[in-house]
């Protein structure tokens, strides 16, 4: 009986708020009652969201009767939604945001109608992202665009965004930023709805940012050969990443790590041609700024901001042979990949780069590590710096790359520059305890998806969890993390993540061993 009592009072609630939405003028007392129901602190606010959400004008300036009989037959599950968030009153003010972007909100409305799948996502979206729903309001049109992108199934994935950045027609560069943007909506709401894990995220963030290096180092390429000429036969760019970028583990916002690097196999000149090959590594890196999709760091470069900005492919490999190298270079080459211009040449100079880097045992490899992981943790921003802290995501990457580096590149599998991939192959190769490899893989996926939601949460590279206790507990609410009798959503995220660093910090002591001769 008392479910039923409960069915049935939910019924009434929600025909009374589809009532609420067609009534042309309803008394503020009405508001009150039924819009108070749902939990909102200011039920005259809301009202006046919903009612900006329901007129909808054509193109010819006529008000559709249908687009608010539609939001109506929605208003029900849409209003049980919001009312399920942290903060209703805020939620309903950014959907009512993202909405007015929309060329056509009857569509829209039909979707969620149509879709719970689609409601839950753009809840989700004006309760857990401000960034993204700014990107939408910023951006008229775009909402219209992601959401018959979300209806067909399709992903921007790297092959199918740069397939739609070389055959949009018009600014060639204004193409990249507008096919780039789409995609990061596209996964970041694919994030919020849980459809993809924290790693699959990075990847595909990777993808995409390759996707932009791809493109860019065609243009710009295209550019000089138009200033100046063709470029000599076996002449090849390449440009390599590393850190996250290198490692397929973007986040929202990530630094681009970036060497380039020309092969001048044949050249007659090859002062002339490295010339070139500079200018057109100064213009990447001036147009990824410009179109301000991403910020470049290219001090991990041979010789650092000493070096050139474009080296050579035999001073790449020189590097690396030679004691010039310092290890947290070396430990930082580890993760090193081609992401754009000539792939092929970029994986044949990769090959001997691993000659080089893995050709001879490094003394005192472990106590360098240690130091260099102890200088970052220093620098650490507040004790939950899930980047930097002690337990933390670098104490993984770390260790992944030091034991690359002790075990010579062997298996060959382990020189996969992405840390998980490495840490299974090392412990196939009995080279990381089998219980070692499966925390520290569970540990390293809990972490990454915690530190991309509160990127997504911002639409920037943060590492910290909020000090706010209402920060804390949206960030614990939209990872699904909910209240019981022992804990608050929020506790129950602290608890796991103190123990995922002590399982993580205690690996790295052991394996990391300060009496370790490696």
């Amino acid at each position: 009986h008392g479910m039923f009592r409960e069915a049935e009072h939910g019924a009434q609630a929600g025909a009374q708020a589809s009532e609420l939405v067609l009534d042309p003028a309803p008394s503020p007392e009405r508001i009150a009652r039924v819009l108070g129901a749902y939990g909102f602190a200011d039920p005259q606010a809301a009202y006046r969201e919903l009612e900006r959400m329901a007129r909808d004008v054509s193109r010819f300036g006529l008000v559709s009767p249908r687009t608010r009989a539609v939001l109506a037959s929605v208003a029900p599950r849409l209003l049980a939604r919001v009312a399920a968030t942290t903060e209703p009153d805020r939620t309903l003010s950014r959907l009512e945001r993202t909405v007015a972007t929309l060329g056509a909100k009857g569509a829209f409305y039909r979707l969620l109608h149509d879709d719970d799948e689609a409601l839950e996502l753009f809840v989700r979206l004006a309760a857990d992202s401000p960034f993204l729903n700014e990107q939408f309001r910023r951006n008229p049109g775009l909402a219209d665009e992601v959401v018959d992108l979300l209806r067909t199934g399709v992903r921007l994935d790297r092959d199918e965004a740069l397939a739609r950045m070389r055959a949009s027609e018009g600014d060639r560069f204004e193409a990249i930023r507008a096919v780039q943007r789409t995609g990061l909506l596209l996964v970041g709401l694919r994030d919020l709805a849980g459809r993809a894990s924290g790693m699959a995220v990075a990847r595909e963030l990777t993808g995409l940012a390759e996707a932009v290096l791809v493109r860019l180092a065609e243009l710009v390429l295209e550019e000089e050969r138009e200033r100046a000429g063709p470029l000599p036969a076996g002449v090849r760019f390449v440009l390599f990443g590393l850190g996250s970028l290198g490692g397929r583990a973007l986040g929202y916002g990530s630094d681009l790590d970036l060497v380039a690097c020309c092969d001048m196999t044949g050249a007659a000149d090859p002062l002339a041609v490295h010339e070139r090959m500079e200018r057109v590594g100064r213009r990447l890196v001036e147009r990824l700024r410009t179109l301000g999709l991403y910020r470049v760091d290219l001090r991990l470069r041979p010789e650092g901001s000493a070096g050139h900005l474009v080296c050579s492919a035999e001073a790449l490999e020189r590097y690396y042979a030679e004691p010039r190298a310092q290890v947290w270079e070396r430990l930082a080459a580890t993760r090193m990949r081609p992401v754009a211009g000539d792939l092929e040449r970029g994986a044949l100079l990769l090959e001997r780069v691993h000659a080089a880097l893995y050709r001879r045992p490094i003394e005192g490899l472990a106590a360098h590590t240690r130091a260099m992981r102890a200088r970052l943790e220093a620098a650490a921003r507040g004790r939950w710096d899930l980047k930097r802290m002690p337990g933390g995501l670098l104490d993984i990457d770390f260790l992944a790359a030091y034991l690359r580096l002790r075990e010579r590149g062997e298996p060959e599998a382990a020189r996969d520059p992405a840390t998980l991939e490495a840490l299974r192959a090392l412990s196939e190769a009995g080279a990381l305890p089998a219980q070692a490899s499966t925390e520290l893989l569970s540990a390293y996926a809990f972490l990454r998806t915690l530190e991309l939601r509160l990127q997504l949460a911002e639409g920037r590279s943060v590492h910290t969890l909020p000090d706010a206790p209402a920060a804390r507990r949206r960030l614990a609410r939209s990872l699904g993390y909910a209240d019981t009798r022992r804990y608050r959503a929020e506790e129950a995220l602290q608890q796991e993540l103190e123990h995922t660093r002590r399982t993580v910090r205690g690996w790295f002591d052991r394996l990391v061993a300060r009496s370790s001769t490696g």
